[in-house]
């Protein structure tokens, strides 16, 4: 609907919490931002915090399929973002997008990966898109 990826940054816009993000880290804990950004683009929901609602709130593009047992806290409140059936935060970058001749990223326009449930450097047992 939009012509980009959530979160792309295209210059001279400052970096986000996924434009930064490093896809070859391997901690769940660092992804909490960048999961946060993607619930907020893809819920509409501009406060992070779907029991409120706020005249900045826009186009929700889960519609009813998004589910309290998919986001984190639970029950939602503040600082909620969508978590993997392992209940870890998803992984989510465009730091390839926003510089395409960085080393940062696999895919030039995101990436998206979960631990699978995994908090070790095993990446053989990440889902992803790379």
């Amino acid at each position: 609907d939009n012509g980009i990826y959530p979160g792309v940054s295209i210059a001279p816009n400052p970096p986000n919490a996924t434009t930064s993000l490093d896809p070859t880290l391997t901690s769940p804990a660092s992804y909490v931002a960048a999961s946060q950004y993607l619930y907020v683009q893809l819920s509409g929901d501009s406060d992070d915090n779907p029991t409120t609602s706020s005249l900045a709130d826009t186009k929700n593009y889960f519609g009813s399929a998004l589910k309290p047992n998919m986001l984190n806290p639970n029950p939602p409140g503040a600082n909620t973002y969508i978590h993997d059936p392992f209940g870890n935060s998803y992984g989510y970058s465009t730091a390839r997008a926003s510089n395409p001749n960085g080393t940062v990223g696999y895919n030039p326009t995101y990436d998206l990966w979960s631990t699978g449930g995994s908090i070790t450097p095993d990446k053989s047992k990440w889902i992803k898109n790379w």
